[in-house]
């Protein structure tokens, strides 16, 4: 399952005046397969080998990643993730750069299911 951000709620991030600390919660749900025949979490995990390698150059850090444990509140099956990653950002500014860096407000998720 993939949730997109329309193009006004993403221009409507990038232009906030928020300051101080943020931590981006990434929520995957991954596709059995992919267009190119593999796992859908064997797609995410080559991506997010990149995207760490760039966030760890920014001094970025992942705080948490793994398999939740299930759902408290919400719908058993719709909110059923697959796996969560949770990385803070110092300003931001740290997390639209990353944004625009990687074009993930615009990158087809080949990993995810629809």
């Amino acid at each position: 399952m993939s949730i997109k951000p329309t193009k006004e709620q993403i221009t409507a991030f990038l232009a906030a005046p928020t300051s101080g600390p943020i931590h981006m919660v990434n929520l995957l749900k991954f596709k059995a397969k992919t267009s190119s025949d593999t796992s859908g979490q064997a797609s995410y995990n080559k991506y997010g080998e990149n995207v760490l390698k760039m966030v760890q150059e920014r001094g970025g850090k992942i705080v948490w990643h793994g398999k939740p444990m299930g759902v408290l509140i919400g719908d058993n099956d719709a909110d059923a993730w697959d796996y969560i990653v949770i990385i803070p950002y110092t300003a931001i500014r740290q997390c639209r750069l990353r944004l625009k860096l990687t074009g993930a407000s615009r990158a087809p998720n080949a990993h995810a299911k629809q």
